[in-house]
């Protein structure tokens, strides 16, 4: 049995609809997911932007947890990045100014020759503060990097 027309272009449209609703869904996800006590974030190369992020490529991951304790854990992970004998990291919190104020410094590593180095660091008793980011200088190869802001739940 044949479909009336009617019903065709009733199914379009709810089709259409339906269609418009996740495409409006989307960008609210990625909006609210950084809103929470665990987010992910690119860490940027050739960036030096005050963690307001930019459109470069990523060589590397930061993860920001916090747990009910109010303790921050900062892991960061480099994967494709030129190989460096000094490259070292600090921790953010987005103030009024770039730069300020500076939260802790996370530390020194070092990037294997196959681009790969990582750390982790635990930061007691952040909450009221939940906006941060993360700088990085490769003092080998004169390169900053840094992450976007990461806005966190308190504990």
């Amino acid at each position: 049995m044949k479909m009336p027309s009617v019903l065709k272009t009733r199914r379009a449209v709810y089709i259409a609809l339906a269609a418009a609703v996740v495409a409006l869904a989307i960008p609210v996800s990625f909006a609210v997911a950084g809103n929470g006590s665990v987010v992910t974030l690119p860490l940027q190369k050739n960036t030096e932007n005050c963690g307001l992020g930019s459109d470069h490529k990523a060589n590397g991951t930061v993860t920001f947890s916090r747990n009910k304790a109010g303790d921050l854990t900062v892991s960061v992970s480099i994967h494709g990045a030129a190989p460096s004998r000094d490259y070292e990291m600090w921790l953010y919190y987005a103030g009024p100014s770039c730069g300020y104020p500076l939260w802790d410094y996370i530390g020194k590593i070092k990037i294997d020759s196959g681009g790969n180095g990582g750390k982790t660091v635990t930061f007691s008793d952040t909450n009221g503060s939940n906006d941060f980011w993360v700088y990085a200088y490769d003092y080998t190869n004169s390169r900053p990097d840094e992450s976007p802001v990461a806005h966190l739940a308190n504990g």
